[in-house]
């Protein structure tokens, strides 16, 4: 270590000769001391060994101070960059933070506060403005997020707001635009739309809905419609069930008829909303519950098109108030 002013004076040899090799000790030790030199230049390099780490210095261009580069650990033996770094923006083909031997790979700025990943020359990852990190889109055969050494299992973006998951290169679900769940197929149209046999230990439906899709059971308490010869009715909470477009529906209802032995219609609403095309879009039967007269109090159900409603068509026997049973189906329209 060794500090020096640079200026060789005038004087005889050898102390010529010595003063020319403290010289070059200075310049070779980078004016390392524990105090800064006294004679200084621009731009001029001093190492401070106060401590460790010491402190490596360059003078600023006007010469009336230091500035801090980084610090040379003497117990690890590493070299800390302090001072800012600054480099060029590069792009996926010329990243400018890369490697000797492979320069088509590395990072750059993509934009302000964006900073891309890149390998091979094409942008694969990318560090937004907001803290988020994006993805290239992907393939089946490749998909964009995987596993090392599964490279054909995993996550890819088929399309805008569409997530779809692979395994051994094959597409085996997807979510689409609209939140529909597709397993076996790209294309799904309902909520859960499944190619193939699903197998379930319990199915478990509350408040279903005709979007929910197309297996699950519900109760409600229809709307009746009475229509020819009723002095009253009264329904009662009648449970359903759906398969496909075919809804089953069975419960009780009380009927009291104006008159007996006469054509007697009632008319109730539907807990899954149709169109019938034809009154045999739905079809059913249903008798009395009394043990003297259920034979001969048969009730025949079909369709309303006009109202989209199930019709009850029977002929009482007596003229008083009498609770039936029935079961009708009908299709989805």
């Amino acid at each position: 270590m060794a500090q020096h002013d640079f200026t060789i004076d005038n004087q005889a040899f050898p102390a010529t000769r010595s003063d020319i090799n403290s010289a070059l000790q200075a310049l070779a030790s980078l004016s390392s001391g524990a105090s800064s030199p006294s004679t200084t230049f621009a731009y001029q390099l001093w190492v401070n060994t106060t401590s460790d780490p010491n402190i490596l210095n360059i003078r600023n261009s006007a010469n009336n101070a230091w500035v801090e580069i980084g610090e040379v650990n003497q117990a690890s033996a590493a070299f800390i960059l302090t001072a800012y770094a600054y480099l060029q923006a590069g792009a996926a083909a010329t990243p400018s933070h890369s490697f000797d031997d492979d320069r088509d790979t590395g990072m750059y700025r993509v934009a302000a506060n964006i900073i891309g990943f890149a390998t091979n020359g094409t942008e694969r990852v990318r560090i937004n403005d907001s803290g988020q990190s994006e993805f290239s889109s992907g393939t089946a055969a490749l998909p964009s997020i995987s596993t090392i050494g599964d490279v054909n299992t995993g996550i890819f973006f088929p399309a805008a707001d569409t997530i779809a998951f692979v395994e051994g290169g094959a597409e085996a679900m997807r979510i689409n635009s609209s939140a529909q769940v597709g397993i076996g197929t790209s294309t799904p149209t309902c909520v859960l739309d499944v190619t193939g046999g699903i197998q379930t230990s319990r199915t478990t439906v509350t408040s279903p809905a005709a979007t929910d899709g197309n297996i699950f059971s519900g109760t409600y308490t229809p709307t009746l419609t009475s229509t020819t010869n009723i002095a009253s009715s009264t329904p009662t909470a009648n449970q359903y069930m759906r398969v496909g477009n075919v809804v089953t529906v069975s419960g009780q209802v009380v009927i009291d008829p104006t008159t007996a032995n006469t054509n007697t219609v009632l008319e109730m609403s539907l807990p899954i909303a149709s169109t019938f095309a034809s009154s045999r879009n739905c079809a059913g039967s249903g008798a009395s519950m009394s043990t003297t007269i259920y034979a001969s109090n048969g009730i025949a159900i079909i369709g309303n098109t006009t109202q989209n409603r199930a019709v009850f068509r029977l002929q009482p026997v007596g003229s008083g108030s009498e609770t039936y049973t029935f079961s009708f189906t009908y299709l989805v329209i």
